[in-house]
């Protein structure tokens, strides 16, 4: 992420889809601001998600591979579920379909591995944009 894209994430205050006016949420993981009723659109759940995984692929932690961000909940007991990024789960989606017909185990560890490594950086990232953007307003 650019110095200007990281500006325009953390204080510009509008939905990147719809472009509603005064959205606070920011997906700091997807690196998208969006609205409520945007993220009904841009967003899937892991269910849905499991759907579109290949049936000989194993995924057993999707929020390891898939940007996703966590709504806050009104919940007593139990965790609050990821949702996905829709645009980017669409776009890991068709290279898992192309690695899995090449039947190849190692080359779907190695998508996975490469998968998994960007989103352990996007996570360190979030953590330090969530510190800075807490200090900055």
């Amino acid at each position: 992420m650019t110095e200007p894209q990281y500006a325009s994430l953390a204080f510009d205050d509008w939905c990147h889809f719809c472009l509603a006016p005064e959205v606070e949420e920011i997906a700091w993981v997807c690196r998208v601001r969006c609205c409520h009723k945007c993220i009904k659109k841009q967003f899937i759940s892991e269910d849905e998600l499991d759907l579109y995984i290949p049936e000989n692929v194993c995924i057993e932690k999707p929020d390891s591979i898939f940007p996703f961000i966590l709504l806050p909940q009104k919940r007593v007991a139990g965790r609050n579920k990821p949702l996905y990024f829709l645009p980017r789960a669409r776009e890991y989606l068709e290279e898992l379909e192309e690695v899995e017909s090449l039947m190849d185990d190692k080359a779907l560890a190695r998508w996975s591995y490469e998968k998994k490594e960007i989103q352990t950086a996007r996570v360190e990232v979030w953590s330090f944009f969530l510190y800075f953007h807490a200090f900055s307003h």
